[in-house]
């Protein structure tokens, strides 16, 4: 058989399904680091959407193929249609599969098995062959040419990555395949293939030899198929209290990696093991996803745990979820381990492991299990041997690189002509054990002692006086082939837990079952697995099983069921608190807030609360908890009154939340008739702008037609309620006190920024910025000298409780706060920009000129002040010099530059009276005590839209040191 060179996916390994393929999985989302998501389709619609690539042509000649006399159009669009509904309806799928060779009967068995919604050609290929198919092309193009596979050819462009761009439009199909290269042809079965098709052992699959009539199998081995249900019920819980996050190229963050990897439960090595699992905590990761336990959310980044509902439905078949999903990894190779992220080269050794459990169903089947009939066991060097005689490419370790385009096809190619010269498989460089008997041989002992062995699908054994060792197909393994039914349950044995007073429990393993294991992993921590697994229960694995829909009296229930002694007291009483602990709280998926002005309007609407019947319920403590069992509680004599209609029972009554807010549960019982709505808010709309700041950027009011209850709590975090205006409008003050508050409470430079940009339509003000520094006691110093708010709020650093800053250390140098400069300067006015801009050109005037304030405004620097003079009226021009600072420069018609200059004598010490309230950023000076008094004047201070007025007194002198 000739086959052209094979695809490379690049995929993540955490979900170990490729782009491409759905592996079973319906209706998921598959993320590509690097090429975004992929929504993947279900069997139906990816088999429609590739028919629809056919031409009318050739979904005609389909069609009478499977005998289809009444062809109603001759648009393809219909013909799909009639081909769909032919191969959809039973008596039309066997039709189709009736004329097919004993072949293709066995490759529609091995699709059925596998259960890929998608395969690619070349993997089929593989498939095939190693099943024994001598010509598995042709056998493929038999499948294709009656319609039961639609054959799709991925178009690609160069340098465009792995993903598929559409879909060739089709004509021939022989000259497609004999054209094209097989990594780009992909594979869909018809749905009811995975229904319909099955393995039988009368297909032409070699059976393989059977150990030596003289010698018998010893020392049989067979596994409690228990290991990888305990260990993905471990997972499980670890990623239900803490998600995995998954970085840009596809791995796992290494500090969750490193997590699991030292967690005993999972990195702990199996209790019977024949061959060790490389990469295991990988391996089980990769299966929870398959098998749908964990679920991947490639929008944020992250694995979460499935919903706790999955163990109630699927905890009975998960032994037989988990060996069907392991048949479907491809990326993790039995002897090497997980794959890396970012390795294009698709693996062949997953594509090996259903034909060798296929040879293997061929042997006689065994009632017993510990039958030692060498008629029912095959060594695996024989499995070595014909696995090479019939593949020898199964010694290779990947397929090889894809070429980097596709050539397009002629629009009318000819039948039997290829763009490729014809080649054997292609694959990448051989595994380094030997030579390829000697690979064939690890890789088949690797898999089959090993996750095989542990998923109970095979039985081991050694071949007496040669020391061979022997593998045989399990009950389980002939149930997954679709060849028996399935294995009977182990015997009942319900006293297996021994629970110790510190809540710790031993579970043996003789007595668990996959439901019990289900059970037990809602409420218990899974801590050791070994000969006897052990599990704790805390106040967290507590909360995953109430979270679950489990009550207390299930959970005493079930370990009174499978403990041989009675409960400790002490167990019974701390699962009841931590249960009361939690139950204090309630929780709405849906409600109505009443927000009122004052609570005497919420006590008002309260006694105007239409009265309806209560339901009946059981009487209720003041913790909550229930006292229907006759068990006497105190009750605190400050519990809520039932009588008050903010805490009845009744579904419909309102609860009181605050002094100002009522709670509705169901809002069709409000009584909307007793109030006057000022304003409504829709939670689940984005928020939008409810508050504006006064002129002194301090000072906040919140609309109550626009704002929510979120603002409001918000606000109250880094500002101090000033009251409420004759308007109803809630203001705010912002002050050095409150903003120091804030930080305490973890608010940042950055999200109060956003908050501004949300609530008020414009950034932080200045002046709050200026209250922000001066409260800060250290400033980053980009925030110093450029005071750019930080996109990254780990650049801004906020106190905790004790004064220190987040990320500082008590020794670290406290970098100095930025201080403004007062200084006397003298400022060179001109006429206009233009003259300013003629003498900071000038040779001779530049250099007495320093920083420009304005267009008709610059410093001089006061020592060339007179040069500047002198060159002026050289130039013809003259500058006017004022006396004093405090006089206004009067520019004369004569004059054409004006300049102020500091004044003369002692300067003027001024000491306003501050308030106690006011907002003063940095030192104040101190209040002269020396000195003649004038006569005082009066200032007003604005301070955040309130004027104040205080006196002002002047002194002659300057103020005391």
């Amino acid at each position: 058989m000739t086959i052209p060179p094979a695809d490379a996916d690049d995929f993540a390994v955490v979900s170990g399904r490729s782009p491409t393929d759905t592996n079973g999985i319906p209706d998921a989302s598959v993320h590509v680091p690097g090429q975004g998501e992929r929504i993947v389709e279900t069997a139906d619609e990816g088999f429609r959407r590739v028919l629809r690539g056919y031409s009318g042509n050739l979904l005609r000649v389909i069609l009478e193929r499977l005998d289809v006399s009444a062809i109603r159009s001759n648009q393809p669009a219909a013909l799909c249609r009639d081909l769909e509904e032919q191969l959809r309806d039973p008596s039309g799928f066997a039709r189709a599969v009736a004329p097919l060779s004993r072949q293709a009967r066995c490759a529609l068995g091995l699709l059925a098995v596998r259960e890929a919604r998608v395969v690619r050609f070349d993997a089929l290929a593989v498939t095939l062959k190693s099943s024994g198919i001598v010509r598995p092309t042709e056998t493929i193009l038999e499948l294709v040419q009656r319609g039961l596979l639609a054959l799709a050819v991925a178009r690609r462009e160069a340098g465009s990555g792995t993903e598929p761009r559409g879909s060739v439009l089709l004509e021939d199909l022989d000259a497609v395949v004999a054209r094209t290269p097989a990594a780009w042809i992909e594979l869909r079965p018809a749905p009811r293939v995975f229904t319909e098709g099955r393995l039988d052992p009368h297909d032409p699959l070699p059976a393989p030899a059977p150990a030596s009539a003289s010698r018998r199998a010893e020392a049989i081995r067979l596994a409690d198929g228990l290991e990888l249900p305990l260990r993905v019920a471990a997972l499980w819980q670890r990623v239900a209290t803490q998600p995995l996050r998954i970085a840009q190229n596809g791995a796992f963050y290494k500090r969750d990696r490193d997590r699991l990897e030292d967690d005993p439960a999972l990195a702990g090595p199996p209790a019977d093991a024949l061959e060790p699992i490389p990469d295991q905590v990988l391996f089980w990761i990769q299966l929870a996803l398959e098998v749908g336990l964990l679920v991947e959310e490639p929008e944020v980044g992250r694995v979460v745990a499935a919903p706790a509902e999955f163990w109630d439905e699927n905890a009975f078949h998960l032994p037989q979820m988990l060996a069907a999903a392991w048949l479907r990894l491809e990326r993790h190779h039995e002897r090497l381990g997980a794959q890396e992220p970012g390795r294009a080269a698709r693996l062949l050794l997953p594509h090996l492991r259903l034909p060798v459990l296929a040879r293997l169903a061929t042997l006689p089947n065994a009632d017993d299990p510990a039958n030692p009939d060498p008629e029912h066991w095959t060594a695996v060097e024989d499995l070595a041997n014909a696995l090479e005689r019939m593949c020898p490419e199964a010694a290779r370790l990947a397929f090889a690189e894809p070429p980097p385009t596709m050539p397009s096809p002629p629009s009318r190619p000819t039948a039997g002509t290829r763009t490729n010269p014809p080649a054997e498989f292609a694959f990448t460089s051989v595994s380094t054990v030997g030579s390829g008997f000697e690979t064939i041989r690890a890789d088949l002992t690797a898999m089959l002692l090993g996750p095989a062995y542990q998923l109970r699908l095979v039985a081991v054994a050694r071949e007496a006086q040669t020391g061979r060792t022997l593998v045989r197909l399990t009950a389980l393994g002939r149930y997954l082939l679709r060849l028996g039914p399935p294995p009977p349950p182990p015997p009942p044995y319900d006293h297996f837990l021994n629970i110790q007073p510190n809540f710790e429990m031993i579970a043996y393993r003789q007595g668990l079952n996959p439901g019990a294991i289900g059970k037990l992993t809602l409420f218990g921590r899974w801590t050791k697995l070994g000969g006897a697994a052990e599990l704790k229960v805390t106040e967290d694995s507590l909360t995953l099983g109430l979270h679950g829909g489990l009550s207390v009296d299930a959970i005493l229930e079930r370990l009174r069921r499978h403990s041989p002694r009675p409960l400790a007291p002490a167990l019974e009483r701390t699962l009841r608190g931590w249960s009361a602990r939690r139950e204090r709280i309630t929780l709405h998926t849906a409600a109505t807030l009443l927000e009122f002005a004052t609570p005497e309007d919420l006590e008002e609407a309260l006694k105007r609360w239409p009265v309806e019947e209560a339901a009946p319920s059981t009487p209720l403590d003041a913790r909550g908890n229930s006292q229907a069992e006759g068990r006497e509680e105190p009750v605190d004599d400050n519990a809520p009154n039932e009588s008050d209609p903010a805490h009845s029972d009744h579904p419909g009554r309102p609860r009181r939340l605050t002094s100002r807010i009522l709670l509705v549960p169901d809002p069709r019982r409000v009584p909307l008739a007793l109030f006057r709505l000022n304003g409504s808010r829709d939670y689940r709309l984005p928020r939008g702008v409810c508050a504006r700041v006064d002129e002194g950027g301090i000072e906040i009011t919140l609309d109550p037609r626009t704002s929510d209850l979120l603002a409001e709590i918000e606000l109250s975090g880094f500002a101090r309620f000033e009251g409420v205006t004759s308007e109803g409008e809630r203001t705010y003050r912002v002050t050095p006190a409150s903003l120091a508050q804030g930080q305490r409470r973890g608010w940042e430079l950055a999200k109060l920024d956003r908050w501004f940009r949300e609530r008020c339509g414009h950034p932080i003000p200045p002046a709050l910025r200026l209250l922000w520094v001066g409260v800060t006691p250290r400033v980053a110093d980009s925030e110093a000298e450029a005071g750019s708010i930080q996109d990254d709020p780990h650049q801004q650093r906020s106190p905790n409780e004790t004064g220190e800053t987040k990320g500082f250390s008590k020794s670290a140098p406290a970098r100095p706060r930025p201080a403004f400069n007062a200084a006397s300067r003298i400022v060179l006015t001109a006429p206009d920009p233009i003259w300013l801009d003629g003498l900071i050109q000038h040779p001779d005037t530049r250099a007495a000129l320093d920083q420009r304030l304005g267009p008709t405004a610059a410093l001089v620097h006061p020592e060339r002040l007179a040069d500047l003079k002198r060159t002026l009226e050289r130039l013809g021009w003259n500058l006017d010099m004022a006396t004093n600072l405090t006089d206004t420069a009067t520019l004369q018609p004569s004059t054409n530059f004006a300049a102020s200059a500091p004044p003369k004598g002692p300067p003027t010490a001024v000491a306003p009276q501050q308030p106690a309230d006011s907002s003063v950023v940095g030192p104040q000076p101190p209040r002269s005590r020396t000195g003649s008094k004038a006569k005082p004047k009066t200032a007003t201070r604005s301070d955040g839209g309130n004027s104040t007025q205080a006196d002002v007194e002047t002194s002659s002198s300057p103020p005391d040191p």
